[in-house]
């Protein structure tokens, strides 16, 4: 049985048949298991390329908000990202920069380590 790298299978090929780039050669009746591990980058967890305000405003803890709340007094430009978060109802690519713009804000009033904590809980990899 000859199986694609997005998990197809094409039926028994005849002997002559040459696997092409990303499919493999596995017995008649393989198991998901041994699907999944004859390929193997498919195991592994995808992130997330999108964040939705509502998920990361479910995050956000009294004492986030107390910090944040104390910036928008301090900064306008802060207060403005701030309402346009809250106010957001698309996903927000996390390689665009509208979120990049957001995300360093919320970096400078909450910090590095409970900024990337938030990261990890939404499944995604800020660069």
């Amino acid at each position: 049985m000859v199986y694609s790298n997005d998990g197809h299978s094409f039926g028994n090929q005849l002997a002559s048949y040459v696997l092409k780039i990303g499919e493999k050669s596995l017995p008649e009746g393989a198991t998901p298991a041994q699907i999944l591990a004859a390929f193997p980058k498919y195991n592994d967890p995808v992130s997330a390329t999108v964040v939705l305000s509502h998920d990361l405003m479910l995050l956000f803890t009294v004492a986030d908000y107390t910090k944040i709340k104390d910036a928008q007094v301090l900064d306008n430009q802060f207060g403005l990202y701030w309402t346009q978060l809250q106010t957001n109802k698309d996903q927000m690519s996390i390689s665009d920069t509208y979120f990049k713009t957001r995300w360093a804000a919320l970096v400078q009033v909450l910090g590095q380590p409970r900024m990337t904590a938030i990261a990890t809980a939404l499944n995604v990899v800020i660069v």
